[in-house]
């Protein structure tokens, strides 16, 4: 198989939903993560696509995700937990409160972290793009207790060494100034997502368009140095 990573022009990522919501529970957790988000979040076992294990795609294994690094590069006693976006993106009318949606199972968490965006498309415009975000994703999520800290990344698209089209960067903008209506620390990860050295790992292309080791190393690196950065303002 060839190493050259086929960039299509859109393709909607694929995401299979995984079985179990808890990722991972510690006896004595101190601070509880929510991480929301896609495949890239985590998917599930799909063997049409060689991918055979449970992780955030294309992690070599779950040690190896982005929030299972993140967990570890935080350095406390963490308790990781994860929500599929697309559950509220696609909830019925309006989400009060997120966890109603996510899962029964999800306890109150001290800080949430949102991954989202690759499932946007170019032809939306940045209103439907923002009213999407706003609606359904950060104010239901804010609304699961008062002063919950968010940290949110930017959208997934790689390159092959190009800059980011205009529309990919666009919905990038649409989340940032968002985020920065609401206080909410945010990350874009273009710089990895151009890097070819980021992804390519995998099986077959859909899998291959995601983030290696290498690339999800470089969501935890941001999402730790924010957490760094606004933990003492937050209280955690």
């Amino acid at each position: 198989m060839s190493d050259v990573l086929h960039i299509p022009e859109y393709e909607d990522p694929v995401f299979v939903e995984p079985e179990k919501q808890s990722v991972s529970r510690l006896r004595r957790e101190s601070l509880k993560i929510l991480f929301v988000g896609n495949s890239i979040t985590r998917h599930g076992v799909c063997r049409e696509l060689g991918w055979e294990h449970e992780a955030g795609m294309a992690a070599s294994s779950e040690e190896n995700d982005y929030i299972h690094l993140t967990g570890r590069m935080i350095g406390r006693n963490v308790g990781i937990y994860y929500g599929n976006v697309n559950r509220l993106i696609n909830a019925a009318g309006t989400v009060r409160n997120a966890l109603e949606v996510l899962g029964e199972a999800l306890p109150l968490p001290d800080l949430v972290v949102l991954q989202t965006g690759e499932h946007e498309g170019p032809r939306k415009s940045a209103e439907e793009v923002a009213s999407l975000y706003r609606e359904k994703l950060l104010k239901p999520l804010l609304a699961i207790r008062e002063n919950l800290p968010v940290i949110a990344v930017g959208v997934w698209y790689p390159t092959g060494g190009e800059p980011y089209p205009d529309w990919v960067r666009k919905i990038d903008d649409t989340y940032r100034n968002i985020c920065g209506e609401y206080g909410i620390p945010f990350a874009s990860v273009e710089r990895y997502a151009t890097d070819p050295r980021c992804c390519g790992c995998g099986a077959c292309e859909p899998v291959r368009w995601h983030p290696n080791d290498r690339g999800m190393a470089g969501y935890a690196r941001e999402i730790a140095a924010l957490f760094q950065k606004y933990r003492e303002q937050w209280g955690i």
